[in-house]
């Protein structure tokens, strides 16, 4: 009686472990795709700066020369 109370607390207990799935394929994904909005931000930023240092360079062109 002993070994069956035992037995049988022992298959409780590793039945209730919870078990953790992770999707590796979709947190990949989603890892590219938020590394691709950042690097398309950046860029942009980039280009606007860009822009900004031509427009300050033709307006001084402009008025000043």
């Amino acid at each position: 009686m002993i070994r069956e109370l035992k037995s049988g607390s022992e298959s409780k207990s590793v039945d209730t472990t919870p078990t953790i799935e992770f999707d590796f394929k979709a947190k990949f994904a989603e890892t590219k795709a938020a590394a691709k909005v950042m690097l398309s931000v950046d860029l942009r930023w980039i280009k606007v700066s860009l822009y900004d240092c031509m427009y300050n360079f033709f307006c001084y062109l402009y008025f000043f020369v």
